[in-house]
């Protein structure tokens, strides 16, 4: 497990529990946290996941440099 990442999910947990919480990474940052209880979302990006898609991902970012209603997103 990716503790080094997972250590300050559990103190935002621990400390807002009225919230949900999501996190935004890499294939194993979204399987790492999805093993605990810490975060309600996952939004996974292509970058640092070689090619796998975590079944856990709500939302897979997967292309850049879009522009959306006239708005160019990053």
């Amino acid at each position: 497990m990716l503790q080094v990442i997972v250590a300050p999910f559990k103190g935002v947990s621990d400390t807002l529990n009225d919230y949900k919480i999501g996190v935004y990474g890499s294939y194993s940052v979204v399987e790492a946290l999805s093993e605990t209880s810490y975060t309600d979302f996952y939004f996974q990006t292509y970058a640092w996941s070689n090619g796998k898609v975590s079944k856990h991902a709500d939302l897979y970012q997967y292309k850049n440099g879009q522009t959306i209603s006239g708005v160019y997103c990053h």
